[in-house]
């Protein structure tokens, strides 16, 4: 009898506390299984997606002890240098081994040397590519002995003779062979075992209904392509996975459609049918990576049915605008629903439902400025929500803002930074002392953010990064939100117009408070020039050395130890008139911090999306240390 081959994929993913079901490896066995024309000469291994079990030589010894005949690694922005660094290793050790990458985060394009310079790798899927059809031609002339990378779909490779990068010609099609139900493939991961290894039984998977999308947003990379055909999922395979979904009693589904809501009744009736599944108890979250860009009224309809079946995030509503005028919306191609309109009627779902109004805005697109920043800030003012926070804009290979025409165009220049991946995350099983290695900064990716274009500069970055974490922290914490609306009923200043006096009252800190300041330019200015050790968003920690620490929780723990003196500068630069009640606030703080040790106000500092103040006043407070 013929032995089998092996195949491996590896996707290390981000860590989370559920049970994740390996979409990539569903895809692509399912696919093979009904398209290929080898399948029984395969062995699917088990899929390396979390590896929170393994230190890196652990991990090199998994791999090179299942002795797998190809590994496919797909690369992200945070795996993308680990699986350089892991395919490097295991080519050493098995040289015969047939080593594909494939993902959005490769820079194959831009680079003539790409191939020599990681000559451990041997064939690349191009993006935007289907990995399905260009793994299912690569397995197959493996079987048959027959490898022709010029006929794989999607191929990129380097031409033997020319030592030159070559791409396969691929066809067009507007047409996609949906596997029956990838959800099928699962009865080989061994779900239970992960309970057991995860300590959970919170089960949760990506699903998509299409792939690609119609729109061209100069920012975005979206898996399936962008400016594409929309490609749906036929009915009857909706049903299939929605039948498994249900009886696995998946607990979350994350649906991973760039334009959810865009084909209306179908999106409305997939939804329907998940509400139905819900009420039997197991489904417990929906949520949607994209939305319909500009059609309200069935994004309402969606969104109502799963705020009242209880299937979104328990608080908060989630709207995309990226960006916010006319401007930045035509730089970038972006088509919105009016945002006045949009307004409107978030505003009633907001308050209909109580909750908490979260805009995704992009921090530093083409035609944005400072006073485009500021203006944001009237914008959640206006909602009375300050839970947003701006996203920094990454240059992202293949999106069309990477495109030279258009960096020229806008002028823009990037700064390179280390991705984070959240926190003091560990190794669970062999090292329990060694960080994770999604944020072990040997193997840990660093991208490309943008810091400048032709209508900001990098210092203006450095003053909207400064203000947007400033602002969300005062706000949030109920530090400022006093003297914010005070400010403005009596002397008619916007928003905008105070925190451009918060800004300009920094310049009068005294001594130790003005060095903390200080020390946060510092770091956002190290990472504009690509030199900062930190993970990104995360700063030096003066209040407990041993960690790092995020910027909102850095502004809490300074306003309880400094609000004194940063009132006392805001009294230089606001009206004299608000002297007196600058004065009153102050004191009001004062009492309220002042039986706080160090180690209670930190872990209040930590803690998010808390009015502090209102916490801190209620009677007989108990801090959780």
């Amino acid at each position: 009898m013929k032995t089998k081959k092996r195949i491996l994929l590896v996707n290390p993913t981000i860590p989370s506390e559920s049970i994740e079901l390996p979409f990539l490896y569903l895809l692509l066995k399912s696919y093979y299984r009904e398209n290929g024309a080898n399948f029984d000469s395969w062995d699917w291994l088990p899929p390396l997606e979390d590896i929170s079990f393994f230190g890196f030589h652990d991990l090199i010894k998994h791999i090179v002890s299942i002795q797998p005949d190809v590994i496919g690694f797909s690369c992200l922005i945070w795996n993308r240098q680990l699986n350089f660094d892991l395919a490097k290793e295991v080519k050493k050790r098995l040289p015969g081994v047939l080593i594909a990458f494939g993902g959005p985060d490769l820079t194959v394009h831009e680079n003539e040397n790409w191939f020599i310079e990681n000559s451990f790798v041997d064939i690349v899927c191009q993006y935007p590519g289907r990995g399905e059809e260009f793994f299912t031609s690569l397995l197959d002339q493996i079987a048959e002995d027959k490898i022709s990378p010029e006929k794989i779909p999607y191929s990129l490779y380097l031409d033997s003779k020319d030592r030159k990068i070559k791409k396969s010609l691929v066809e067009k099609k507007t047409v996609f062979n949906w596997p029956e139900n990838i959800f099928n493939e699962a009865k080989d991961f061994d779900i239970d075992l992960q309970k057991i290894y995860k300590k959970s039984s919170y089960l949760a998977t990506n699903w998509e209904t299409t792939r690609g999308c119609p729109y061209r947003c100069t920012y975005c990379e979206w898996g399936g392509g962008t400016n594409t055909k929309v490609l749906t999922k036929p009915d009857h395979i909706i049903k299939n996975e929605l039948d498994y979904i249900d009886a696995m009693g998946i607990n979350e589904v994350r649906i991973t459609d760039a334009n959810f809501g865009i084909f209306k009744e179908r999106d409305l009736n997939i939804i329907k049918q998940l509400v139905e599944i819900s009420k039997k108890g197991n489904l417990k979250q929906i949520y949607l990576f994209g939305k319909s860009k500009n059609n309200w009224d069935v994004n309402e309809e969606i969104d109502t049915l799963l705020i009242e079946a209880g299937l979104t995030e328990r608080d908060s509503y989630h709207l995309a605008i990226n960006g916010t005028n006319d401007r930045i919306l035509s730089a970038i191609k972006r088509k919105n629903i009016p945002l006045d309109v949009l307004l409107t009627k978030a505003l009633q779902i907001k308050n209909k439902y109580n909750l908490r109004l979260k805009f995704e805005i992009v921090l530093g697109l083409p035609e944005s400025n400072l006073k485009s920043f500021y203006d944001e800030l009237c914008l959640l003012d206006r909602v009375d929500d300050w839970t947003t926070e701006r996203y920094a804009w990454s240059l992202l290979p293949g999106t069309p803002a990477s495109e030279p025409s258009y960096i020229e165009q806008y002028k823009i220049k990037t700064s390179q930074i280390r991705f984070h991946v959240g926190g003091d995350l560990r190794a669970q099983v062999y090292n329990k002392g060694e960080t994770h290695l999604l944020t072990n900064l040997v193997h840990q990716s660093q991208y490309a953010i943008v810091t400048s274009t032709a209508s900001y500069s990098q210092q203006d970055w450095a003053e909207m990064y400064f203000m947007d974490h400033l602002t969300r922290a005062m706000e949030l914490s109920g530090f400022f939100t006093e003297i914010r609306k005070h400010v403005q009923k009596q002397f008619s200043i916007s928003a905008a117009d105070f925190y451009k006096f918060v800004w300009k009252s920094l310049d009068y800190l005294p001594d130790e408070p003005a060095k903390l300041i200080e020390s946060v330019k510092e770091q956002i200015f190290l990472v504009i020039a690509g030199k900062s050790k930190n993970q990104f968003s995360y700063f030096d920690n003066p209040f407990v050395p041993s960690m790092t620490i995020k910027l909102e929780a850095y502004f809490n723990m300074f306003y309880f130890l400094y609000h004194r003196e940063l009132m006392q500068c805001l009294g230089q630069v606001l009206p004299g008139e608000c002297h007196d009640f600058i004065n009153t606030l102050s004191l009001k703080h004062s009492t309220i911090f002042k039986d706080k040790n160090v180690r209670e106000l930190f872990e209040l500092a930590t803690q998010p999306f808390l009015n502090k103040v209102a916490f801190l006043t209620q009677p007989k407070t108990c801090l959780q240390i």
